[in-house]
C-alpha cells in the first residue's frame, strides 16, 4: 500500500505529493533530504555567473526553474524541511524575495526578452550565493551537484 507525503500551500492546495512505501520516519527523512538537495540545487543553477561565456545555457536552465519554481522556494516547502535542515528566518526570507525577483525573469528569459549577461541575471546570482554562503553551502556547478548528490526518486 502506497503512503503519501504532501505539501500544501496556505490554503490547503497541493505543492507536490510523494508517495512511497515503507517505513515513515525512514521515508519522510529521504523526502526531505532530496527537497533540500532539490533546493541547494536550484540555488547553484542561480548562483552561476551567466556572464561567463563558459556557464550552461541560461534558457535550458529557465525552462527547469520554471517547472520547479511553483514548490521549491514555496515557504510551505521551505517550513517542511527547516525542522530537519538549519533554514534561519533571515535565510527564508531572503530565498522568498528570490523566488519573487526570478519569477518575471524566467518568463522574460524564456520568451527571448532577456539573455544570460542581463543585468538582472547577475544580480539574483549574487543574492543566490549570499543565500548558499547563509547556508554554509560551497557553490558548484550543477553539473558538480549532480555528481555529489544523488537527486533522483528511485528509493521511493
Amino acid at each position: 500500500m502506497n503512503k503519501v507525503f504532501e505539501v500544501k500551500d496556505s490554503e490547503n492546495k497541493s505543492l507536490i505529493i510523494f508517495y512511497y512505501r515503507g517505513n515513515d520516519s525512514e521515508k519522510i527523512f529521504r523526502i526531505k533530504r532530496y527537497i533540500y538537495n532539490l533546493t541547494n540545487f536550484i540555488l547553484n543553477i542561480i548562483a552561476m555567473n551567466y556572464e561567463n561565456k563558459q556557464a550552461d545555457d541560461i534558457s535550458g536552465y529557465s525552462e527547469f526553474l520554471d517547472e520547479e519554481l511553483e514548490f521549491i522556494f514555496h515557504q510551505e516547502t521551505i517550513n517542511v524541511i527547516s525542522g530537519s535542515y538549519d533554514f534561519p528566518q533571515f535565510v527564508r526570507a531572503k530565498i522568498y524575495l528570490l523566488r519573487e525577483t526570478i519569477r518575471p525573469m524566467i518568463s522574460n528569459t524564456l520568451n527571448k526578452k532577456m539573455k544570460r549577461n542581463d543585468p538582472d541575471w547577475v544580480k539574483v546570482s549574487e543574492m543566490a550565493r549570499e543565500i548558499l554562503k547563509d547556508l554554509g553551502k560551497e557553490q558548484m556547478t550543477p553539473s558538480e551537484f549532480e555528481k555529489k548528490e544523488n537527486l533522483s526518486m528511485d528509493w521511493l
